[in-house]
């Protein structure tokens, strides 16, 4: 009984030192952005593009903390109205890495903050001599989203990555699709 217990208590030592080798480990990553607006975004507005900075911290062998911030702009979608709608998200998530190795596919989830501005120019119509409407509007808010999606994390060497993500996003009411490919590197 003795030996059965020491060989389970020294499994589970080993089991604990290879999980806490990558504990801790932290990278930095730039992604480039393009955001598919849909539903009733979609109507008003064309694709996005921007930018994304991430922070990946590893908890567990598998399991990344993240924080994300960025900017993403839209152009209006129509001829007659000149304006754009952008989001400054920031978010805090995971990630869980489905197989070790140097191509790792993962699942992602994230929620927090956006804080978006929308600005309309209308320009002013004339008709027989009188000139009706024109002007220009703008709004902010600050929405909570929450998004989930997947990637794939492949490495170049020990210490840089290419990063490839594709996510659903919920913002406020609204919805979109980004796909975002960058790179991340290893701070530690």
């Amino acid at each position: 009984m003795k030996k059965v217990l020491v060989i389970l208590v020294l499994s589970l030592c080993l089991v604990g030192i290879t999980q806490a080798k990558d504990k801790g480990k932290m990278a930095v990553g730039a992604n480039v952005v393009l955001s598919l607006p849909m539903g009733d975004l979609g109507d008003a507005y064309k694709m996005g593009f921007g930018g994304t900075a991430t922070f990946t911290y590893r908890i567990a062998k598998q399991i990344d903390l993240t924080g994300t911030a960025g900017y993403i702009t839209y152009g209006v979608d129509s001829d007659k109205i000149d304006g754009s709608y952008s989001t400054i998200p920031i978010l805090f998530g995971g990630r869980y890495y489905f197989m070790p190795g140097k191509v790792q596919p993962y699942g992602t989830a994230e929620l927090g903050l956006h804080f978006t501005s929308a600005d309309v120019e209308i320009p002013s119509q004339t008709f027989g001599g009188f000139t009706i409407g024109g002007g220009s509007q703008s709004v902010s808010a600050t929405e909570f989203g929450f998004g989930f999606g997947g990637g794939v994390l492949v490495a170049l060497s020990k210490s840089a990555n290419i990063d490839g993500t594709v996510q659903l996003n919920f913002i406020g009411g609204e919805l979109t699709l980004s796909i975002e490919a960058g790179a991340s590197f290893a701070i530690n």
